[in-house]
């Protein structure tokens, strides 16, 4: 699952994520999905533990030289190649 996060003039942005299980058809009617909240910016932290395999964030100024990713304040190692562009 990927994340695009597209930064406004502030270098902030918010959205909401709605997932469910795909196959059950009353998912929402039952109550069995999850709606969660995200906003983007300094120091963001995620109240929910999901795991992405690639996050894109744009409107990025230039200048970025490093992306980090911390969880809990812990920076975790990533196998994955982490790439900046400031295109």
């Amino acid at each position: 699952m990927g994340l695009t996060v597209a930064l406004d003039d502030n270098l902030l942005a918010e959205g909401q994520l709605y997932w469910d299980d795909g196959v059950r058809i009353n998912a929402y009617e039952d109550g069995v999905y999850l709606l969660t909240s995200f906003t983007a910016k300094q120091n963001y932290s995620d109240p929910n533990n999901l795991v992405f395999t690639d996050i894109r964030v744009l409107g990025l100024p230039r200048g970025v030289s490093r992306v980090t990713v911390a969880q809990n304040g812990t920076i975790i190692p990533s196998r994955h190649n982490v790439t900046c562009t400031n295109e």
